[in-house]
């Protein structure tokens, strides 16, 4: 059994399909106008330690807050290009948060980059979830 999840953009819509032997089984369109859940690279434009966080930018003026509590790779310095999600819009006069715990949910299931895959309780069937 062959399935892949191809993203394309057309007429500047973001659409998602869950191609499963050569037949389109789930198409989504996502809103353009909600950034929460996008993947980005960003490039570390500011370090504070004194509150645990770095300022990545992901698009030219938009600079977002990350916890370093959610990244675990190599010491970061300020040039450093990082793939992350945003994960909170920005609310008034806070900016918008991302993380670089990257995750791809569906209606039931929730993927993360590190391999974990989390199985929604709305699948009731044993054998299902196992698949």
């Amino acid at each position: 059994m062959s399935k892949k999840y191809v993203i394309t953009s057309i007429n500047n819509i973001i659409c998602g399909f869950l191609i499963n032997e050569g037949n389109a089984e789930v198409i989504r369109a996502y809103e353009p106008e909600s950034m929460l859940g996008n993947i980005y690279v960003g490039r570390v434009s500011n370090i504070v330690q004194n509150i645990n966080s770095a300022f990545v930018d992901i698009q030219k003026g938009l600079s977002c807050y990350m916890s370093l509590e959610d990244y675990s790779g190599k010491k970061l310095k300020i040039g450093d290009n990082l793939t992350v999600q945003l994960n909170k819009e920005a609310v008034k006069t806070k900016a918008p948060s991302v993380t670089t715990r990257i995750s791809l949910d569906g209606d039931y299931v929730v993927v993360m980059v590190d391999g974990k895959i989390g199985v929604s309780s709305k699948i009731k069937s044993e054998a299902r979830r196992e698949e």
